[in-house]
């Protein structure tokens, strides 16, 4: 793999984990993003749309925290899950921290269109 790329990929777990210190959760897709980065690093929160059924209840489990860092896939439809999930956030005061998902965006030629896919980047899948 790239040095480049795993030094990145190591900062950016980091990033994740250090926001997720200051009490916010990060959502995805469904359980196979939540475990690709558990397996990369990450201990914060990890919240999923497909557990918990519709964007209601997503914004009810957000509610206990100081926010949410939103990490959908980083297609189309994840553009528009999370154009969707924030602006519903935001008419709740929920607020939604950006800057990881613009991290991944900075570097989309570079990764997989997945979020799960990002452990494939990691040596042996964990870094």
């Amino acid at each position: 793999m790239n040095e480049e790329l795993e030094e990145f990929l190591l900062h950016f777990v980091e990033y994740l984990n250090q926001v997720g210190e200051r009490g916010f959760a990060v959502v995805v897709e469904g359980k196979r993003d939540k475990q690709a980065l558990e397996r990369l690093g990450v201990h914060v929160p990890i919240l999923t749309k497909a557990s918990c059924g519709s964007m209601g209840t997503l914004l009810e489990q957000l509610l206990h925290y100081r926010g949410f860092i939103p990490l959908f896939d980083l297609d189309s439809e994840g553009q528009r899950l999370t154009r969707q999930l924030c602006g519903l956030a935001s008419k709740r005061g929920i607020r939604a921290e950006l800057g990881p998902r613009s991290m991944l965006l900075d570097r989309a030629k570079h990764l997989p269109a997945t979020i799960q896919g990002l452990q494939r980047l990691g040596p042996r899948g964990r870094l």
